[in-house]
């Protein structure tokens, strides 16, 4: 059986799950904000970065700022 795995490119080897509720109406300077200072990483250096809400219901990313609903709750 082959493993396969969801990525979204193949240059970007990084993807990390901000696992505390996010405020989505921060703009992309908030979110950044948070890599930066909560978690210590550069937000710039091409990883992904996902966020979701407080009912953990919508995720948003560091790429393109998008709402898609979660499957299964």
């Amino acid at each position: 059986m082959t493993v396969r795995y969801f990525r979204p490119a193949d240059d970007m080897p990084r993807i990390y799950l901000y696992r505390d509720p996010v405020d989505f109406r921060k703009a992309s300077t908030g979110l950044a904000a948070i890599v930066e200072r909560e978690i210590g990483h550069n937000p710039f250096d091409g990883g992904l970065y996902a966020f979701t809400n407080r009912r953990r219901n919508k995720i948003t990313n560091s790429r393109r700022f998008m709402r898609v609903p979660v499957l299964g709750r």
